[in-house]
């Protein structure tokens, strides 16, 4: 078996499937409920997550955390930077992109794959320049063997009837893959019979996003979804730390995501309610 199909492989359980909880929000500032990073990455590595998409730096703060564990869950180094303020905190839109690590950086603090961008709806230099981005980081991983995550979404520019629409997700999924993609993590279109041929169709792992936070019945429920889809993992950031009850939320999508539980079965066995903060100044 070659390295990438090992790394591959490894992304996801034994059972081929997989709960990440993504951290990188922090590289636009500070967010409700990632205050602060590191406590919220290790209450999650406690919660039993199986992977995590980070940026460089908090890697590096994180590593030991990792190297402590017998089996650590997946970490995906974000190798691409979209700079959007003057002064820091406030957002003034995208100012810039590029990216802003090399592979063998994230190689060093042990990356399982690394993962680039590809938003559509800005403007057109910008959407250019993240494409640039992800054909050099191709090159870089395809020499090292390292899987390529590749995040095709809707920026905030993008109109609403294309930043909801499945073809255009199916679109911008067909782009990446013939760009170098390994894997995908893409938005859930809500349209479940489209969806799981596009997942067939891929034939490359797909992962689903989670998006604005969201009532956590409405997590479940979209999570029980997007596994009878067959799709690959769920990547949840906001939506789980930013929820009061962040541990029991990593359960409740475990036992969806592993052991097939019914969303009615895990609300009430995790005794869930609510929704996760709402944080007005994220912007992707």
């Amino acid at each position: 078996m070659q390295l990438k199909e090992q790394l591959i492989n490894s992304m996801f359980a034994a059972d081929g499937k997989a709960v990440y909880v993504p951290v990188d929000h922090g590289i636009g500032g500070i967010k409700k409920g990632l205050e602060d990073p590191v406590q919220v990455i290790s209450l999650l590595l406690k919660a039993g997550i199986d992977g995590t998409l980070m940026q460089l730096g908090m890697a590096k703060q994180t590593k030991k955390l990792f190297d402590a564990l017998a089996n650590p869950p997946a970490m995906i180094i974000a190798m691409d930077y979209r700079h959007y303020w003057k002064i820091p905190g406030h957002n003034e839109g995208v100012l810039d992109s590029f990216q802003s690590v090399s592979v063998e950086q994230a190689m060093d603090v042990g990356c399982t794959a690394v993962k680039v961008m590809i938003p559509y709806g800005d403007d057109e230099k910008v959407t250019i320049s993240h494409v640039k981005i992800l054909t050099q980081v191709v090159r870089e991983a395809d020499h090292f063997h390292i899987p390529v995550m590749v995040e095709p979404f809707p920026s905030g520019k993008c109109p609403e009837e294309y930043a909801k629409s499945h073809d255009v997700v199916a679109n911008a999924c067909r782009i990446a893959i013939e760009l170098g993609a390994d894997v995908l993590k893409i938005p859930y279109t809500d349209d479940k019979e489209r969806f799981a041929e596009l997942v067939r169709v891929s034939r490359i792992p797909v992962t689903v996003l989670g998006g604005s936070p969201k009532d956590i019945r409405t997590v479940l429920s979209v999570t029980k979804e997007i596994m009878d889809c067959g799709a690959k993992a769920v990547v949840f950031g906001r939506n789980v730390w930013g929820h009061p009850d962040m541990e029991k939320v990593v359960s409740a999508l475990r036992s969806i995501v592993h052991q097939g539980w019914e969303v009615d079965q895990a609300t009430a066995h995790y005794q869930l309610s609510g929704s996760a903060v709402t944080d007005q100044s994220y912007t992707i």
